[in-house]
């Protein structure tokens, strides 16, 4: 029997948990409104749940499976100011574009948010920055309205 060390209990711990939470989603999540017999969107509101869920219930078990083999070394975490604020500022970025996003829409949200995050990051080619900014979220946008029919919120402007 192998000694049960952090790596072990926090793969067990999240096995536990997307096990439950799995088992739980069907009657945390409303059945969509009808609307003369038929549903407003294409897709179920559990689908991203489920599909979230077992990709952490994969991602436990496979890290648990590296555990009990001794493929997963045991590193020490080295706890830095730098990487302290870092991770503030990408968390006060997702903030303002979780507000932003009814109030500007979508598209405008995710380029601003998308185009701030790659700049911070290091990237100094503007035209490829500001391309990606814009052509990722439009992409998303239309791929969402047109395939899985699923309206994200919209700008005044559009």
């Amino acid at each position: 029997m192998k000694k049960l060390d952090v790596n072990i209990g926090i793969a067990l711990f999240f096995t536990i948990l997307s096990l439950g939470l799995l088992a739980s989603v069907s009657s945390q999540i409303a059945k969509p409104r009808l609307v003369m017999g038929r549903s407003l969107t294409a897709l179920d509101a559990s689908l991203f749940p489920y599909i979230a869920l077992g990709a952490l219930l994969l991602l436990s078990l496979l890290f648990l499976y590296r555990c009990l083999k001794g493929e997963q070394k045991t590193q020490s975490f080295d706890f830095t100011p730098s990487g302290f604020s870092r991770t503030l500022i990408c968390l006060s970025f997702f903030l303002a574009y979780a507000l932003l996003m009814n109030l500007i829409g979508f598209i405008t949200a995710s380029t601003l948010t998308l185009f701030a995050l790659t700049t911070y990051f290091g990237n100094r080619q503007w035209t490829l920055g500001i391309g990606i900014s814009v052509l990722f979220p439009v992409i998303i946008y239309f791929l969402f309205l047109h395939a899985f029919q699923v309206y994200l919120p919209e700008s005044l402007l559009w």
